[in-house]
């Protein structure tokens, strides 16, 4: 099966690949965590520079690891409730595709569900990049170039948006096709 020129195994790899990375977060936070000094930052500026800090704790060191996985798992079980309710996925075409039955779902929830393991990817991605930034600061090295690459890959989602809604706004129409061309043949 191929959903926008992915494969199936693309997709299984896709969904797979935000825990991965999140699991590497949070092996990164653990074997860090007792090498961290009396406070961690929470702040930096645009130059890498520490411009707030906080009492190291579990709850300040692990925070931002524990909100890659609350995201991951809205991400994935709103993925995962698609098919009953797939009023849950925001698009332009949404209501075009809400009155086309069910059965030609489909394509068009495939295309959803790979949007938001993608969605997975990119945050899983942001959230370590930020995390080691943060550490790197609090050991005095200032990171600015992360920023830059953190802010390039944040506003590169945009286009991938873009894309992908196109995409799903064209299988909605293909699905609204096959269904009355069905529909007329009786």
């Amino acid at each position: 099966m191929s959903v926008g020129g992915t494969s199936s195994g693309g997709l299984r790899l896709l969904r797979i690949l935000p825990w991965a990375i999140v699991a590497v977060h949070l092996l990164f936070a653990i074997a860090i965590y007792p090498s961290l000094g009396p406070t961690v930052p929470t702040h930096l500026d645009f130059a890498g520079q520490v411009t707030r800090t906080r009492p190291t704790s579990w709850v300040e060191w692990f925070g931002l690891p524990m909100v890659s996985v609350a995201t991951l798992v809205l991400l994935q079980g709103i993925g995962a409730l698609l098919p009953k309710h797939p009023q849950l996925f925001n698009f332009p075409e949404k209501e075009r595709f809400l009155r086309i039955p069910r059965a030609y779902h489909g394509p068009v929830l495939a295309l959803m569900r790979a949007t938001l393991d993608l969605t997975g990817v990119i945050v899983a991605v942001i959230f370590v990049l930020v995390h080691v930034m943060l550490w790197l600061a609090g050991d005095g090295e200032a990171p600015a170039a992360m920023h830059v690459v953190i802010l390039l890959l944040s506003v590169g989602t945009l286009p991938m948006i873009l894309v992908v809604t196109s995409k799903i706004d064209a299988a909605v129409v293909e699905a609204e096709r096959r269904w009355k061309e069905d529909e007329a043949r009786g």
